[in-house]
């Protein structure tokens, strides 16, 4: 594939990121729009982009055509930035979240429809180190049927980052989230991406078609760690993502067949070490595939991840009512970055 030149729409770091994610595909020219002149400082002294590639205007540039565009600005100007990029490239990868409403999503998907443009999300979990290893775990130890995805984290931010699992969770079980039970703190957390932006901490239960949950507890009194439980038929298998341990227990297989109540039988238990997630690596494959036009995050599924927050919202103000995702307030502006 003949690359040419890629364009970088807001350097933080996310931005810086992907710069070093797409060195290795050797572009003839990347240019860079931040309009913090610092920040490009930073993308020519440490990555030597020249400065003659180095924007703080968008309107700078409009007289290119990029063979990739990237936005990585944050949420509430995706809408602003993929209209103005809309006439500069055919291949766009767009900073999750999508959007802050559903509206600007979906106004977003007509205009990538109507100038026939390829669009990424991008919800890089299903990409890592990380996805791959415990798929690997599930089919060597013979998990058998999935339960649930339990993830328990510091004050990270359900939209920030419990967008992540949400996506993650509708791709690895296959079937989209269709109800969702949502207790928020009342007090809205501060977002490092800016002043002006809010987060939501609380617990999060959701669950598919298939009768398997997600449950996402984030408190702003908890200030450490974010780890993973998957529940099987068969077994558990615990992923702390920080540190990269793992531990997996599984009934040992002449039990497989008693009753489940039954859940303290003997069991075959292993500690191992994994490779850590690397968001450059996952942030690389997923361009790659999306150059190729295969194997990338479309807008419909990114869609899906941002029904569940707002739909999350409104059960919180419903007393944790369960709401049906398919309900979910379409107009509703929210502050996430």
């Amino acid at each position: 594939m003949k690359l040419k030149k890629c364009l970088i729409l807001g350097f933080g770091s996310m931005g810086e990121r992907h710069l070093r994610a797409i060195k290795k595909f050797n572009f003839n020219q990347i240019d860079i729009v931040d309009k913090n002149s610092s920040r490009l400082s930073v993308a020519h002294t440490s990555y030597k982009i020249p400065k003659y590639n180095l924007f703080t205007k968008t309107s700078e540039v409009k007289k290119n055509y990029y063979s990739l565009v990237i936005i990585a600005t944050t949420a509430d100007v995706h809408l602003k930035n993929f209209r103005e990029m809309s006439s500069l490239s055919k291949c766009i990868l767009i900073e999750k979240p999508l959007a802050t409403s559903l509206k600007d999503c979906e106004i977003i998907k007509k205009i990538a429809k109507n100038k026939n443009i390829t669009v990424a999300v991008n919800h890089q979990k299903r990409f890592s180190s990380e996805y791959f290893q415990v798929k690997n775990i599930i089919k060597k130890y013979k998990l058998k049927k999935f339960i649930n995805l339990n993830v328990i984290g510091g004050n990270a931010g359900i939209a920030m980052n419990g967008v992540h699992f949400i996506e993650l969770f509708n791709y690895f079980t296959g079937s989209k989230i269709k109800y969702v039970s949502c207790l928020l703190e009342k007090q809205l957390i501060k977002n490092p991406r800016g002043k002006k932006f809010r987060d939501y901490a609380g617990h999060l239960v959701a669950e598919n078609s298939k009768k398997q949950k997600l449950s996402i507890n984030m408190s702003s009194t908890q200030s450490h760690g974010l780890n993973l439980q998957y529940t099987f038929q068969n077994g558990i298998l615990f992923c702390d993502n920080l540190t990269g341990n793992y531990y997996v227990s599984v009934r040992k297989k002449k039990f497989e067949k008693y009753p489940s109540n039954l859940y303290s039988l003997p069991s075959k238990d292993s500690f191992m070490r994994l490779k850590k997630i690397d968001v450059t690596q996952s942030s690389s494959l997923h361009i790659s595939n999306l150059l190729k036009k295969k194997g990338y995050v479309k807008i419909p599924e990114a869609v899906e991840a941002i029904k569940v927050l707002v739909a999350a919202v409104e059960s919180n103000k419903n007393k944790s009512k369960l709401i049906k995702i398919s309900n979910a307030n379409f107009k509703v502006k929210h502050k996430w970055a």
